[in-house]
């Protein structure tokens, strides 16, 4: 039957929160001219994206009283393996994913990218001896498939390259990496709001890095155009909704495992485009229909059937 319950629900939740932090975000920046700046600027919004996330999430822990929990934590060097996920997840999976509509395009990218569940479902076999359904299997390649439809155009595989292929090939890896590690970590009774400060934090910083060591001569330009627009505020607002897709996200990754959240997670596409309606963006009968597979599918990844038969 389906296991519909609350983590499901937070699970899908992920999803939802992500879309509206994704179609802000699009909202605020799409129409600045960045003139050669348009990787730097990914970077740099990235990094504040993450640094602020990592604010509000210090600041709940904070008002939870789960400082004590916090600290002990931090002494417990076993814990620092998220970092890895942070690394995965942020820096290599977004700064492959800039360079990937970079040598490629957005549209590649995105397809490409939307992989990442079915690589994480690999890694968390090969490292985790996590086992999937058939049924849950084929909830993923259905939410996969139709993704990728949804930013499938034909005329845009004329200007991919090799490099971008392997770009955007490299950001799904990172992505379904770092639904694995993160799920290891908290096997070993990591929290998960802890483990969320501990892989934004570690993002923003090797953002930071990053950005220092690649375009140090730059920064005054792309810290113009980030003041200009008042950026940093309007990102320190968007960047609640991140933080709470995320902690949605790990949250369900603990109670759920890593396959089933991403299959979850991966909703946010079908979201944006329901969302993206209400601002005014349009909803074709088609996009209307793939939105509801793409949400069916998320469910699918949660199904159980009597005979739990179990792809080996």
């Amino acid at each position: 039957m389906l296991q519909f319950n609350k983590f499901t629900i937070i699970g899908l939740l992920s999803g939802f929160f992500w879309a509206i932090d994704t179609i802000l975000i699009d909202y605020n920046i799409s129409s600045i001219n960045l003139f050669n700046f348009t990787i730097l600027f990914s970077l740099s919004i990235a990094l504040l994206h993450d640094f602020f996330s990592s604010i509000w999430l210090l600041l709940y822990i904070i008002i939870s009283k789960r400082t004590n929990v916090l600290i002990k934590s931090l002494k417990e060097k076993n814990n620092y393996i998220i970092c890895l996920a942070a690394v995965s997840g942020g820096p290599i999976g977004m700064t492959c994913y800039m360079l990937g509509i970079y040598y490629g395009n957005s549209s590649i990218a995105a397809t490409i990218s939307t992989i990442y569940p079915a690589l994480g479902c690999l890694f968390a076999y090969i490292f985790l001896k996590i086992k999937t359904r058939i049924i849950n299997f084929i909830g993923l390649i259905i939410v996969i498939i139709s993704t990728i439809y949804i930013g499938l155009n034909l005329e845009s595989f004329s200007q991919l390259s090799l490099l971008g292929f392997l770009f955007s090939l490299g950001c799904a890896t990172g992505w379904g990496l770092e639904s694995t590690i993160c799920s290891y970590a908290l096997k070993n009774k990591l929290d998960y709001n802890i483990a969320l400060l501990l892989r934004q934090s570690t993002s923003s910083i090797i953002y930071l890095i990053i950005i220092l060591f690649f375009y140090k001569t730059e920064i005054i330009s792309i810290i113009n155009i980030i003041n200009s627009y008042s950026l940093i505020s309007i990102i320190a607002a968007i960047a609640i909704f991140g933080t709470i897709s995320y902690l949605f996200y790990y949250k369900s990754i603990d109670s759920l495992g890593p396959i089933k959240a991403m299959g979850l997670n991966i909703s946010y596409s079908a979201w944006a485009i329901l969302l993206g309606s209400i601002l005014g963006y349009g909803l074709s009968p088609l996009l209307l229909l793939i939105s509801i597979i793409i949400i069916t599918g998320s469910l699918i990844t949660n199904l159980k059937t009597k005979e739990d038969a179990i792809i080996k």
